[in-house]
């Protein structure tokens, strides 16, 4: 009995969906499902592919095994596409949108705010400044209790905020 490397089957699995996407000229479907996987960090959700041409509405059918769309617009919903992947081809979706766009990586939103915060912590410690109490607040870090190196400096925190200054600190501040 032979033995095959997973791998270089998975690999060979998705060169082929690489294939058949490159051949039935479906690269703006792709192109759209990669930005959805980014902002949503998940197979989920679906695209909106306006002014299609009749062969991608044809090819896009076929594929998910559905009758031929009428409109010039068309939803895709992400499940379904990675569905007939699986079947098919034996791959996922973000598997075929890394082999279809390599110079591109695929890094979700989250994933690309869970190292900026972890950069601006390393970052802070570096710098001296205690990191504790941290919440997560909006689209930025901030803290419970604000931090600054000494009595007399501002916190970034309330530079931005206009909340206090060295002679009128706020009750949110913790001296290093």
């Amino acid at each position: 009995m032979k033995v095959t490397d997973t791998s270089q089957h998975s690999t060979q699995n998705v060169q082929k969906a690489v294939t058949f996407f490159t051949q039935a000229n479906l690269s703006r479907l792709l192109a759209k499902m990669r930005e959805k996987y980014i902002e949503v960090g998940r197979v989920g959700g679906q695209v909106l592919l306006e002014h299609t041409t009749p062969g991608e509405r044809r090819e896009i059918a076929s594929f998910l095994a559905r009758p031929p769309y009428a409109g010039n617009s068309l939803k895709v919903k992400l499940v379904d596409v990675e569905k007939v992947l699986q079947h098919s081809f034996q791959c996922t979706l973000p598997e075929l949108l890394v082999a279809f766009f390599p110079e591109q990586p695929l890094v979700t939103r989250q994933a690309k705010r869970d190292e900026h915060a972890l950069h601006q912590a390393d970052r802070k410690v570096s710098t001296g400044y205690k990191t504790d109490n941290t919440v997560r607040s909006g689209s930025f870090l901030a803290s419970k209790t604000h931090l600054r190196k000494n009595r007399n400096d501002n916190c970034n925190w309330c530079v931005i905020q206009q909340t206090c200054s060295p002679s009128y600190p706020s009750q949110r501040h913790q001296n290093v």
